[in-house]
């Protein structure tokens, strides 16, 4: 009986020092040395916890293997800008993780060279040092972690058009055009392509080929060939006509090829 009251008083008077001095239930450490949050200090709950989760062992990044370009939310969108790049691989690398914590990611870095890591076949797994403010805490920590990434190619809309020769809209320019004009009507394209391709869009041409009173140019976007009228109509003058032909229909979608006729003024 002396012993069982005993041992309950040894118990009892742990469990005030712990209380009244806030020592770590684990390892016995005070808060004059550690920082405790419910009688766990920030070295232990760091060694037992799971601080992340993550909802696919790997995750998917789609590269063009011709021009390089990359998908980002279901979009095609330009790799040439190694800022954009390491910034839409960490947000679809960040969409995988989740936070297992009373906390919050505040920092996150790759380890290493992201373009090489990309554009280089070889080992898939990618070192990044991720930086968690812990609420509870009121610190912030950072863990070195690990994820693996799946670089799949496939061929963005642009080279495939490019490829198969397949385009939306023929840009036909007519009149009386002498050599002088006709280099500053390529250039004029050349700039309208130059601004579409900076700001993101469709870009590319298919092809151009000279005729007797004029040039076709080939597009693989409606959108840019309509541009890049309106902006030789400015310089040259002239009006644009503008017909459709229907080519197919696939999947339930029509298939319509435009075509768009400027017809320089003669002065």
């Amino acid at each position: 009986m002396w012993n069982y009251d005993g041992r309950n008083r040894v118990i009892f008077f742990i469990l005030i020092n712990v209380i009244v001095q806030q020592r770590c239930v684990i390892c016995g450490r005070g808060s004059d040395k550690v920082l405790i949050y419910k009688g766990v200090c920030l070295d232990c709950f760091l060694h037992e916890t799971k601080m992340f989760i993550f909802k696919e062992r790997n995750v998917h990044f789609t590269l063009c293997p011709v021009c390089g370009d990359h998908i980002f939310k279901g979009k095609w969108r330009r790799s040439d800008d190694p800022v954009m790049l390491e910034s839409d691989l960490k947000a679809i690398i960040l969409s995988n993780i989740r936070v297992n914590i009373n906390g919050e990611i505040v920092g996150f870095e790759f380890k290493g060279d992201v373009i090489k890591f990309i554009t280089n076949p070889g080992n898939r797994k990618i070192d990044v040092g991720v930086k968690v403010k812990l609420h509870d805490y009121g610190v912030v920590v950072e863990r070195d972690i690990y994820t693996y990434v799946n670089i799949e190619h496939k061929l963005c809309d642009r080279c495939l058009n490019e490829i198969s020769g397949n385009y939306e809209a023929i840009l036909q320019v007519r009149g009386n055009i002498s050599r002088e004009e006709m280099n500053r009507l390529y250039l004029t394209v050349s700039k309208s392509l130059e601004a579409a391709y900076k700001s993101g869009r469709d870009y590319r041409l298919i092809d151009q080929k000279e005729v007797n009173n004029g040039v076709d140019f080939y597009f693989s976007s409606y959108n840019e060939a309509v541009r890049a009228a309106k902006e030789l109509k400015k310089q040259f003058g002239g009006n644009i006509r503008e017909t459709r032909k229907l080519v197919k229909v696939k999947g339930g979608r029509r298939i319509t090829r435009h075509t768009l006729l400027l017809r320089i003024t003669e002065d």
